[in-house]
């Protein structure tokens, strides 16, 4: 069962968890709400900004001292649902051990803050400051992302289209871009200062004068160029292997030819079209595709007879 109201309405109408299980032990809830089903802010008024702004991933993403803007599409809620179905699955699974259900209370703020980028983790491994440590003027040129100002500056081309890739910075992310650097050396593709650099300590000496905006806008374009020479397979499998923060942006040709969905038996083919399969194997029979999705008013006759017990024409 999955619910999404506002915190206390499913009680007062009988059908909170507590109410259900008494009927049905076995039942495994699933609640998606703003801030959680109790506690301080559970009854707060949450917009998808406000998810965006609690959750954290709007400080790190913001331009220099300015305010964060708003995401353009609304995507917090998204987020939740993903957190959900795994939720749901895993209690399911215990079900399947234990025989009985339980409560998945899933906060839409908790699961937003993965969309930090690891940023949320720097406080934990010792960079409090964060961005805050590097001056405002700095603050503005320098992205935290080290992938230059703006979304644009995390697309990366590469032979066969675009890869996402942020050259991560600070003590939270640094060793991925150091992997990254690694590479482009054994390839003999990027002198041995720039191989030298430890990302991990950027933020700090930029701040310290250490380092310059200028050898930063070097080190992209390196990059740069390192990439377009690549296909996203090489990209692919070279994330694996030497653990990059990097992933190809897949068209639907792709995804079609994908070597990873091909080995999960991803897709299906019912009424000779090939479709997506289930997004995930279990030991039941948990996903039945009996049928393409229908076409607008394709199944009222049957849907008619069986529900109202009349047949239409």
């Amino acid at each position: 069962m999955f619910e999404s109201e506002t915190p206390g309405f499913m009680a007062r109408c009988g059908l909170a968890y507590d109410d259900v299980r008494r009927v049905n032990p076995r039942v495994v809830y699933t609640s998606i709400t703003p801030f959680g089903s109790d506690g301080p802010k559970a009854s707060y008024a949450a917009s998808d900004l406000i998810v965006w702004a609690s959750g954290g991933p709007l400080y790190a993403h913001r331009d220099g001292d300015r305010p964060p803007l708003r995401i353009s599409v609304p995507q917090a809620y998204l987020h939740a649902a993903a957190d959900a179905a795994g939720g749901a699955l895993i209690a399911h699974h215990a079900r399947t051990r234990s025989g009985t259900g339980q409560h998945v209370d899933v906060s839409a703020m908790q699961s937003v803050t993965q969309a930090t980028l690891s940023r949320i983790l720097a406080t934990a491994v010792g960079d409090p400051q964060g961005s805050r440590m590097i001056a405002k003027e700095e603050q503005r040129k320098l992205d935290q992302s080290g992938s230059g100002s703006g979304t644009a500056g995390t697309k990366w081309k590469v032979v066969d289209g675009y890869v996402e890739m942020h050259l991560a910075l600070g003590p939270a992310a640094g060793r991925f871009t150091n992997n990254l650097f690694a590479w482009i050396r054994e390839e003999g593709e990027c002198d041995e200062r720039l191989a030298a650099l430890d990302w991990g300590r950027v933020p700090e000496l930029v701040a310290n004068g250490q380092l310059g905006l200028d050898e930063l806008e070097r080190a992209r374009t390196v990059v740069a160029e390192f990439l377009a020479r690549r296909t996203k397979r090489e990209l692919i499998e070279a994330s694996l292997e030497r653990k990059l923060i990097a992933a190809p942006i897949l068209t639907i040709g792709d995804l079609a030819e994908s070597r990873q969905l091909e080995a999960r038996d991803f897709w299906i083919e019912l009424g000779q079209r090939v479709l997506p399969g289930p997004f995930a194997k279990v030991s039941t029979d948990a996903f039945a595709f009996r049928r393409p999705a229908p076409r607008i008013g394709e199944h009222n006759a049957e849907v008619f007879a069986e529900v109202l017990g009349v047949g239409i024409t």
